[in-house]
């Protein structure tokens, strides 16, 4: 079990309910193992520094689309339909721009509700939660 902080990551006019990974451990776990993301649902990082970063897909079994944002908010790079790597090699996907956060949606959000790189995210926090 792990507990999450839970917010709301708004973007244009959608609003996503998400776990927030803060800590090193939350962060390098992600949303591996999960079979599943509802619908309007996923994962806020909050780095301890701006910096490019870097994700993979390793034990994740859900397609993502992986937004970096910067410490203004600004969309500044994206990743669509990142596959799931169940086994190495995985596919790295580093951010070209320094960024404060990164959003994991699931694959196709993005296309779906037209956000581009430039636009701002919202971050609200509502509780916290624990996952099993």
């Amino acid at each position: 079990n792990q507990e999450f902080e839970s917010g709301k990551v708004c973007v244009l006019s959608t609003c996503f309910d998400v776990e927030v990974a803060d800590r090193p451990l939350l962060r390098s776990l992600g949303l591996m193992g999960r079979q599943s993301l509802p619908k309007n649902s996923g994962m806020w990082f909050v780095f301890d520094y701006l910096g490019k970063y870097t994700f993979w897909m390793k034990n994740t079994h859900i397609s993502l689309d992986i937004l970096f944002i910067n410490e203004h908010f600004e969309i500044v790079d994206m990743f669509l339909n990142a596959p799931p790597c169940l086994k190495d090699p995985c596919t790295l996907y580093t951010s070209k721009k320094n960024a404060k956060y990164a959003l994991e949606l699931n694959a196709g959000t993005v296309v779906t509700y037209g956000i581009s790189v430039g636009d701002t995210a919202y971050y609200t926090k509502l509780s916290t939660i624990t996952v099993k």
